[in-house]
């Protein structure tokens, strides 16, 4: 079971995805959402997370506030938090690392160890689910925060996500231990085509990212 949320700083807005229902937060209401809410019923949208996340359909729902960051605050708030890292790797050719991992496309990402920093956090994460080395870091690209229910509880995994350089497109290999069966660079179009087999937060992950880079 699982959610996904995907942080834009830059337009006070958040999407947070169970499945593929998500939740925007922003200020200016959007299109094409099943139903608007304020902040005080942000709780009927956790009490249905459960059902959300066993929908196939697409769906949204928007609430709407004037304060996007302290909104968010209060919704991760009501969750037990833990914190990951990873990254968007390219070639001097503009080639992107994609993994494949339980059935969908994905980008290297891990759990943040005690005591350690999140750039260095990312950096380790996508050398040792790739195999991979001295890369260089160029720029952060927000975060987005996962939901996900373990033991009847609904947990809230924030990534912090980097863009890293690689001197050159070398050979790739998955760490198998981690459940990734492949780990291999892809051009724009290869990367559009797998992003149909993929989460909604690395979708809106890579909108951004393309817009920028």
């Amino acid at each position: 079971m699982y959610a996904d949320s995907l942080l834009n700083t830059m337009a006070q807005k958040y999407e947070l995805f169970v499945r593929n229902h998500g939740l925007i937060i922003s200020k200016t209401t959007e299109q094409n959402v099943e139903k608007i809410i304020e902040l005080d019923a942000i709780q009927d949208w956790i009490d249905r997370l459960h059902l959300f996340d066993k929908q196939e359909f697409e769906s949204f729902w928007h609430l709407k506030v004037e304060d996007a960051d302290a909104a968010l605050e209060i919704v991760l708030k009501k969750f037990k938090n833990i914190h990951a890292a990873g990254g968007i790797v390219q070639s001097p050719e503009g080639d992107v690392i994609m993994i494949h991992r339980l059935g969908k496309w994905d980008l290297p990402k891990g759990k943040i160890e005690a005591g350690e920093g999140i750039e260095s956090a990312a950096l380790r994460e996508v050398e040792e689910e790739v195999g991979i080395a001295e890369l260089k870091t160029l720029s952060s690209l927000g975060n987005t925060y996962h939901f996900y229910c373990f033991k009847n509880e609904w947990i809230a995994k924030t990534t912090y996500w980097h863009h890293f350089s690689a001197s050159e497109a070398k050979e790739l290999t998955p760490q198998l231990e981690e459940d990734i069966q492949e780990a291999i660079w892809m051009n724009r179009g290869e990367v559009e085509l797998a992003l149909e087999n993929t989460y909604p937060t690395i979708k809106s992950l890579f909108k951004l990212f393309w817009k920028t880079n």
